[in-house]
């Protein structure tokens, strides 16, 4: 369902989506992209090819923001599940407005919907491929190439892979405008008014994230105040060009 304003694919509140496709006859993935166009209508900080404020449950489809803005917001009191078959890729940074969560953004408590954004990562989902390719002067430091979380993240399994900021943008000899938390960025700063202020912002009891790349938290970056559990699970692979390239912590 399309708003008029934005042209964005919404999930409403109190609905619960299933979307599953497969292959199609001549062994093509089917996906939902983004356009030009649907970019162009409305560029504000949660602007995604699909915004969830119900239960929804990607499997066996791919979600291709080609590189045109992010791919897909939680929005507070949203649930999206990424089952086995579902790929997140395609999200850029391009503006200072989508810089958050270029492939998955999970939104913050608030009080009018009771609850924050929640993504469950199941074995077989990826996200990959959300990138930081060119230095634009509006963007100020994006947080979570693949996934920004400052609701609720666990990942059971799947793959968090390839969410990479080659922009290598320097003045002087000083590192500017490039990406912290390459995987993940976790944080609590927006969550003060949760009536529930000790929920994880990141939980990962297994799958693997590797082969992203940072400035600083190449494959997670835990911002001051959150909460992250690592129980399971393959983290390698990273890297990041001032500190942490597996996990970097502040605070």
């Amino acid at each position: 369902e399309y708003t008029s304003d934005a042209k964005v694919p919404q999930v409403k509140a109190g609905t619960y989506v299933i979307l599953e496709a497969g292959e199609a006859s001549d062994g093509s993935r089917f996906s939902v992209t983004q356009t030009q166009k649907q970019v162009q209508a409305k560029i504000y900080n949660r602007t995604a090819v699909i915004k969830v404020y119900g239960n929804l449950i990607l499997r066996d489809i791919t979600i291709d923001a080609a590189s045109l803005g992010r791919a897909v917001s939680v929005e507070p009191g949203g649930s999206l599940t990424l089952d086995s078959g579902a790929l997140i890729t395609g999200g850029t940074p391009v503006s200072g407005n989508i810089k958050q969560g270029l492939g998955v953004y999970v939104a913050a408590y608030a009080q009018t919907a009771g609850d924050c954004g929640r993504l469950t990562i199941n074995d077989g989902a990826a996200i990959s491929g959300n990138n930081q390719t060119v230095s634009v002067s509006s963007i100020t430091t994006p947080q979570g190439l693949g996934v920004y979380s400052a609701g609720v993240t666990v990942m059971n399994g799947g793959e968090i892979t390839d969410n990479v900021d080659s922009s290598g943008e320097f003045e002087g000899t000083t590192l500017n405008k490039n990406a912290i938390g390459g995987g993940v960025y976790a944080t609590s700063s927006a969550n003060s008014a949760s009536p529930d202020a000790d929920f994880v912002q990141f939980t990962m009891n297994g799958g693997r994230i590797s082969g992203n790349a940072a400035s600083c938290g190449g494959g997670i970056y835990a911002a001051e105040n959150a909460l992250v559990h690592i129980n399971a699970g393959i983290i390698n692979g990273n890297s990041a060009l001032r500190a942490g390239g597996g996990i970097a912590a502040n605070g």
